[in-house]
């Protein structure tokens, strides 16, 4: 998170905090207004940020109003995807018309066995996915048809 996105979280709540003063809700109400008006990933970096320029963790935690254990939590989801992630493209890339059922498996084939939703999951965050071929819809758009009418004989 840039130093930039740090003052644009601050004005933020700076903003909410002074529209509650103003309109002299209870605390609980902002509270909980807070909740929605940041997402939680934002907070979690206003707060490391926060911590970064030397506030105590425990300020900043109060101030972003949330618990101790959401500011020391760290996913390992991506560290546990990586090496499969590595696996997928190069199978990806060594099988260019394989799709994610395929590519899943050739790794069940190699002996990485995973889920199917798994492979899915990186197999799209990759980009890998193919475009669906487009039905043509506008084949007949500035079609000009011939229709014979029969023209009535004049008789004189």
């Amino acid at each position: 998170m840039k130093q930039k996105d740090l003052k644009y979280l601050k004005r933020k709540i700076f903003a909410l905090k002074e529209f509650l003063l103003k309109k002299n809700l209870k605390y609980r109400c902002s509270e909980i207004l807070l909740k929605k008006f940041l997402t939680p990933h934002e907070r979690r970096e206003l707060a490391k940020k926060m911590i970064e320029f030397g506030i105590t963790v425990r300020k900043a935690k109060d101030t972003v109003e949330m618990p101790l254990s959401t500011l020391y939590y760290h996913s390992i989801k991506a560290e546990q995807d990586q090496a499969l992630l590595d696996m997928i493209r190069e199978v990806a890339l060594k099988y260019i018309f394989y799709g994610y059922r395929r590519i899943h498996f050739v790794m069940n084939k190699y002996g990485i066995h995973t889920n199917h939703k798994r492979v899915y999951r990186i197999y799209k965050s990759l980009g890998l996915q193919r475009q669906k071929p487009s039905k043509n819809k506008n084949m007949f758009c500035n079609h000009v048809w011939a229709i014979d009418f029969p023209r009535r004989r004049k008789t004189h």
